[in-house]
């Protein structure tokens, strides 16, 4: 065994914080690295672990029936480590001109961990002119035990910007050519690839990551698809975006921004979504410009803005996920990662937004100058198109709108049911008020209407529910699609007693959009398929 294999398994052995399921995943990265390269005594991995006193603890698998049971298993060539010991996410932090000051005071440039909680109290909610008229209250000045390290405003803000370096905002003024608006606009964002190298190191998620596709025999797993595509040994960062279109406060004006937020698969789910965890970092503030010209064309121009921006913070994303690059995990190891776009969640309005049909539009660019808006948008609106013609997601590698676009819980699921299934129900119900009536509306309204229309309704609070799951298997995903199957067929009943209801009386039919993203929830279960998380089993 060669000296420098010697090292690399003596360094991973002394880790005390790798548990013995990470450790053979490393050392199995490990071996099928260094067999590339150099003869060695060991042929496998198992091999290596054999002085393990038990199995390394396989991922839990949701089991359909015991005469059918279900197996998984990982990429065989994924996540190779190419070197260890390099700088993680804290490392990083810790390089810098107060290196020295730091390891004596882990809070400087400020006296201790109180002052550094007020700090941050006033930076987060208060702008500098009322910052400024607090350090000159008298209670400040004359009262305190400790005097503060900053007397003003702009010497605060010095101190925060002394403390150790994150992914850095930028602040660039956009601007669309042939276009004013009524006020200059400026794009405050972060590179996302930045943050992404932030997020993967961070070594809070040392113990709740995987850097291998996982397989279950029976179900079809989109990143395994990928990792077939990619060169041996290479890691996926499958890149989660959010967004939603809201004021924002701080600093603005209230001003309406579309906010963006990143996040990677590799983190288990249950550990990603505990606002907590701070596993979600945001990118960027992308905003909503008011642009002088005839109202029926500023949506699309806006679209327009909103698309060339993402392209602006993405770019890197998009880059890596054609070329790759090295990123260092928190354990210190380095890996050659690419960066698919998995999914992006967004209300319906946003995803409307997002999807373009890029190959129809480009075809109509061939003949009409795109930012031409009034002759563009009416040539896209005769085939159902935005007018969007360069949408950020074009040229990211993997990426389809098909994929990508999840259907929401928050505004797909519940949100429809208090905008159509509630009132469906109000039509037939005596009026009382209830609690908690999502949960409690089919025993209510039992007796004052139609079998078939109490199926119909219980069969899309069923869905709704099923929909929440935390994994799917095939068995949840035809439980799904047999409860929307239900509801269906028992529709009609709702239309017999007109509770569906407009503005103007009775509608006789059903061609709701969330409704039909409802149909996509078994596609999506089924093609965009996240890292099957280990679950605690010990």
């Amino acid at each position: 065994m060669s000296m420098r294999l010697a090292q690399c398994l003596k360094d991973l052995a002394s880790c005390k914080r790798i548990s013995k399921f990470k450790l053979h995943y490393a050392l199995a990265s490990l071996c099928k690295t260094y067999c590339c390269y150099e003869p060695t005594q060991f042929s496998c991995a198992e091999d290596i672990c054999a002085h393990l006193s038990d199995d390394p603890v396989a991922f839990h698998v949701p089991q359909a029936s015991e005469d059918r049971p279900r197996r998984g298993r990982f990429h065989t060539s994924s996540g190779y480590i190419h070197k260890l010991g390099q700088p993680n996410t804290f490392n990083r932090m810790e390089q810098d001109d107060f290196e020295l000051m730091c390891k004596h005071n882990v809070y400087y440039s400020f006296s201790d961990r109180a002052e550094w909680e007020l700090a941050k109290f006033l930076c987060d909610n208060l702008n500098q002119g009322q910052i400024t008229r607090f350090l000159k209250l008298l209670w400040v000045v004359a009262e305190v035990k400790q005097p503060l390290s900053f007397k003003t405003a702009k010497q605060l803000f010095t101190f925060m910007d002394a403390l150790p370096k994150v992914p850095q905002w930028q602040c660039t003024p956009m601007h669309t050519d042939g276009y004013v608006t009524t006020h200059p606009v400026n794009l405050i964002w972060r590179d996302a690839l930045e943050v992404v190298h932030h997020i993967f190191g961070n070594q809070i998620f040392a113990n709740h990551m995987e850097y291998n596709p996982y397989e279950i025999n029976d179900g079809v797993n989109t990143l395994f698809e990928i990792q077939d595509k990619l060169p041996i040994g290479t890691t996926i960062v499958p890149i989660i975006l959010a967004s939603d279109k809201t004021p924002v406060t701080r600093h603005t004006g209230s001003l309406e921004m579309h906010p963006t937020f990143l996040t990677i698969s590799n983190i288990h789910s249950k550990i990603r979504m505990k606002a907590t965890s701070h596993a979600w970092e945001c990118i960027a503030y992308i905003p909503s410009p008011e642009y002088i010209t005839n109202s029926d064309y500023a949506g699309v121009l806006e679209a327009c803005f909103w698309h060339s921006c993402m392209d602006m913070v993405l770019e890197k994303l998009k880059i890596t996920s054609h070329t790759g690059e090295f990123i260092v995990d928190p354990m210190g190891c380095q890996r050659y990662a690419f960066t698919p776009l998995v999914a992006y969640i967004a209300d319906l309005p946003e995803q409307l937004m997002i999807s373009c049909v890029l190959k129809n539009l480009h075809e109509i660019g061939k003949d009409i100058d795109p930012w031409k808006v009034r002759e563009f948008l009416e040539a896209a609106k005769k085939v159902s198109l935005s007018g969007v013609h360069k949408p950020f997601w074009y040229g990211w590698k993997y990426a389809d709108p098909a994929n990508f676009l999840v259907p929401e819980i928050l505004h797909t699921g519940h949100k429809f049911f208090f905008d159509h299934t509630l009132k469906w129900c109000e039509e037939v119900m005596t009026g009382c008020e209830h609690c908690d009536i999502q949960r409690t509306l089919v025993p209510t309204i039992v007796g004052v209407t139609s079998p078939g229309f109490i199926r119909a309704i219980s069969a899309l609070i069923d869905f709704i529910y099923k929909a929440q799951a935390p994994t799917f298997t095939d068995s949840s995903i035809n439980s799904m699609s047999d409860s929307l199957s239900k509801f269906h067929t028992h529709k009609h009943f709702i239309l017999e007693v007109q509770a569906r209801m407009g503005t103007s009386g009775p509608i006789d039919h059903f061609r709701i959009p969330k409704l039909e993203l409802f149909n996509s929830f078994d596609t999506f279960t089924q093609q965009v398929v996240n890292i099957i998380h280990r679950q605690d089993t010990m």
